[in-house]
Protein backbone atom coordinates (compact mmCIF):
# COMPACT_ATOMS: atom_id res chain seq x y z
CA UNK A 1 0.00 0.00 0.00
CA UNK A 2 2.82 2.65 1.09
CA UNK A 3 4.36 1.68 -2.43
CA UNK A 4 1.89 2.41 -4.43
CA UNK A 5 0.93 5.54 -2.43
CA UNK A 6 4.85 6.64 -2.61
CA UNK A 7 4.77 5.94 -6.28
CA UNK A 8 1.31 8.16 -6.83
CA UNK A 9 2.46 10.71 -5.02
CA UNK A 10 5.82 10.65 -7.27
CA UNK A 11 3.59 10.84 -10.76
CA UNK A 12 1.59 13.51 -9.45
CA UNK A 13 4.41 15.47 -8.58
CA UNK A 14 5.71 14.99 -11.46
CA UNK A 15 2.34 16.04 -13.29
CA UNK A 16 2.32 19.05 -10.97
CA UNK A 17 5.99 20.09 -11.44
CA UNK A 18 5.22 19.63 -15.44
CA UNK A 19 1.91 21.44 -15.08
CA UNK A 20 3.30 24.60 -13.26
CA UNK A 21 5.91 24.47 -15.51
CA UNK A 22 3.87 24.67 -18.38
CA UNK A 23 1.89 27.97 -16.94
CA UNK A 24 2.56 31.08 -18.77
CA UNK A 25 5.76 32.96 -17.39
CA UNK A 26 5.14 36.00 -15.16
CA UNK A 27 6.48 39.09 -17.13
CA UNK A 28 9.45 40.64 -15.01
CA UNK A 29 10.83 44.38 -16.42
CA UNK A 30 14.71 43.36 -15.44
CA UNK A 31 14.44 39.84 -17.22
CA UNK A 32 13.84 38.75 -20.33
CA UNK A 33 10.13 36.72 -19.90
CA UNK A 34 11.43 33.48 -21.21
CA UNK A 35 14.79 33.54 -18.59
CA UNK A 36 12.00 34.68 -15.52
CA UNK A 37 9.76 32.05 -16.52
CA UNK A 38 12.34 29.42 -16.67
CA UNK A 39 14.05 30.07 -13.41
CA UNK A 40 10.33 30.12 -11.69
CA UNK A 41 9.85 26.68 -12.94
CA UNK A 42 13.01 25.42 -11.96
CA UNK A 43 12.89 27.10 -8.63
CA UNK A 44 9.21 25.63 -8.10
CA UNK A 45 9.95 21.79 -9.57
CA UNK A 46 13.17 21.97 -7.14
CA UNK A 47 11.09 23.23 -3.83
CA UNK A 48 8.17 20.31 -5.33
CA UNK A 49 11.04 17.58 -5.15
CA UNK A 50 12.11 18.69 -2.00
CA UNK A 51 9.08 18.63 -0.25
CA UNK A 52 8.52 14.50 -2.20
CA UNK A 53 12.18 13.80 -0.86
CA UNK A 54 11.05 15.45 3.05
CA UNK A 55 8.18 13.11 2.99
CA UNK A 56 9.76 10.07 2.12
CA UNK A 57 12.09 10.82 4.53
CA UNK A 58 10.21 11.46 7.57
CA UNK A 59 8.21 8.47 7.42
CA UNK A 60 10.93 6.27 8.57
CA UNK A 61 12.84 8.91 11.07
CA UNK A 62 12.48 7.40 14.84
CA UNK A 63 10.30 8.56 17.54
CA UNK A 64 12.97 11.05 19.54
CA UNK A 65 13.85 12.70 15.49
CA UNK A 66 10.14 12.52 14.56
CA UNK A 67 9.45 15.00 17.62
CA UNK A 68 12.72 16.87 17.10
CA UNK A 69 11.87 17.34 13.62
CA UNK A 70 8.18 18.06 14.40
CA UNK A 71 9.99 20.98 16.72
CA UNK A 72 11.76 22.66 14.18
CA UNK A 73 8.53 22.49 11.80
CA UNK A 74 6.22 24.26 13.85
CA UNK A 75 8.97 27.10 14.83
CA UNK A 76 9.58 27.39 10.65
CA UNK A 77 5.60 27.30 10.39
CA UNK A 78 5.24 30.14 12.77
CA UNK A 79 8.27 32.27 11.60
CA UNK A 80 6.76 32.08 7.93
CA UNK A 81 3.51 30.26 7.21
CA UNK A 82 4.69 29.66 3.03
CA UNK A 83 2.70 26.96 1.36
CA UNK A 84 5.92 25.04 1.53
CA UNK A 85 6.31 25.26 5.40
CA UNK A 86 2.41 24.29 5.64
CA UNK A 87 2.75 21.12 3.34
CA UNK A 88 5.62 19.93 5.60
CA UNK A 89 4.23 20.67 9.08
CA UNK A 90 1.16 19.07 7.59
CA UNK A 91 3.22 15.75 6.21
CA UNK A 92 4.50 15.51 9.85
CA UNK A 93 1.10 15.75 11.29
CA UNK A 94 -0.36 13.30 9.06
CA UNK A 95 2.26 10.67 9.66
CA UNK A 96 0.67 7.88 10.99
CA UNK A 97 3.72 6.80 13.66
CA UNK A 98 4.00 10.55 15.21
CA UNK A 99 2.80 10.63 19.14
CA UNK A 100 1.68 14.52 17.75
CA UNK A 101 -0.54 13.05 14.90
CA UNK A 102 -3.51 15.53 14.19
CA UNK A 103 -5.36 14.63 11.19
CA UNK A 104 -7.94 17.71 11.34
CA UNK A 105 -4.62 19.66 11.63
CA UNK A 106 -2.82 18.63 8.95
CA UNK A 107 -6.14 18.64 6.44
CA UNK A 108 -6.41 22.43 7.59
CA UNK A 109 -2.89 23.37 6.77
CA UNK A 110 -3.28 21.53 3.26
CA UNK A 111 -6.01 23.52 2.44
CA UNK A 112 -4.54 26.50 3.43
CA UNK A 113 -1.59 25.83 1.07
CA UNK A 114 -3.89 24.73 -1.68
CA UNK A 115 -6.20 27.82 -1.57
CA UNK A 116 -2.75 30.22 -1.02
CA UNK A 117 -1.85 32.71 -3.38
CA UNK A 118 1.33 33.94 -4.38
CA UNK A 119 5.23 33.35 -5.80
CA UNK A 120 4.78 29.88 -6.94
CA UNK A 121 1.21 29.14 -4.84
CA UNK A 122 -0.01 27.70 -7.93
CA UNK A 123 3.21 24.49 -8.04
CA UNK A 124 1.92 24.12 -4.62
CA UNK A 125 -1.50 23.33 -5.41
CA UNK A 126 -1.42 19.87 -6.68
CA UNK A 127 0.80 18.68 -3.99
CA UNK A 128 -1.53 20.10 -0.98
CA UNK A 129 -4.75 18.45 -3.21
CA UNK A 130 -3.03 15.04 -3.24
CA UNK A 131 -2.11 15.15 0.26
CA UNK A 132 -5.69 15.85 0.99
CA UNK A 133 -7.00 13.16 -0.94
CA UNK A 134 -4.03 10.46 0.72
CA UNK A 135 -5.44 11.79 4.20
CA UNK A 136 -9.17 11.56 3.23
CA UNK A 137 -8.73 7.92 2.20
CA UNK A 138 -6.32 7.18 5.03
CA UNK A 139 -9.50 8.25 7.36
CA UNK A 140 -12.08 6.04 4.95
CA UNK A 141 -9.79 2.77 5.84
CA UNK A 142 -9.03 3.97 9.33
CA UNK A 143 -13.34 3.98 9.30
CA UNK A 144 -13.53 0.83 7.64
CA UNK A 145 -11.06 -0.97 9.68
CA UNK A 146 -12.27 0.18 12.90
CA UNK A 147 -16.00 -1.02 11.93
CA UNK A 148 -15.13 -4.63 11.12
CA UNK A 149 -12.68 -4.29 14.31
CA UNK A 150 -15.89 -4.09 16.00
CA UNK A 151 -18.07 -6.49 14.22
CA UNK A 152 -15.43 -8.78 14.79
CA UNK A 153 -15.60 -8.51 18.32
CA UNK A 154 -19.56 -8.81 18.67
CA UNK A 155 -19.30 -11.96 16.38
CA UNK A 156 -16.59 -13.48 18.35
CA UNK A 157 -18.88 -12.51 21.45
CA UNK A 158 -21.84 -14.06 20.03
CA UNK A 159 -19.72 -16.94 19.41
CA UNK A 160 -18.42 -17.36 23.32
CA UNK A 161 -21.79 -17.13 24.23
CA UNK A 162 -23.30 -20.08 21.48
CA UNK A 163 -19.98 -22.26 23.49
CA UNK A 164 -21.61 -21.19 26.69
CA UNK A 165 -25.37 -22.49 25.72
CA UNK A 166 -23.90 -25.92 23.68
CA UNK A 167 -21.89 -26.17 27.30
CA UNK A 168 -25.02 -25.70 29.34
CA UNK A 169 -27.08 -28.07 27.11
CA UNK A 170 -24.41 -30.69 27.37
CA UNK A 171 -24.75 -30.62 31.31
CA UNK A 172 -27.90 -30.80 31.18
CA UNK A 173 -28.44 -34.21 28.81
CA UNK A 174 -27.82 -37.51 30.77
CA UNK A 175 -25.03 -39.22 28.61
CA UNK A 176 -26.10 -41.49 25.65
CA UNK A 177 -25.12 -45.02 26.19
CA UNK A 178 -24.28 -47.25 23.06
CA UNK A 179 -25.40 -50.42 22.53
CA UNK A 180 -23.00 -52.72 22.24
Amino acid sequence: MDCRVSAAAASLACVVIVAGCAAPPSRSSSASPVVAGSYECEHASSELEDLISYAERVRLLAPGALQREYSEREQGFRDEGSPANRIRLAVLLGLKQAPFRDDARARHLLLQAAHQSGYNAESYRGLAVLLLQQLDERREMEATLESERRERQALRRKLEQLKAIEEQIDRRMPPVIQPR
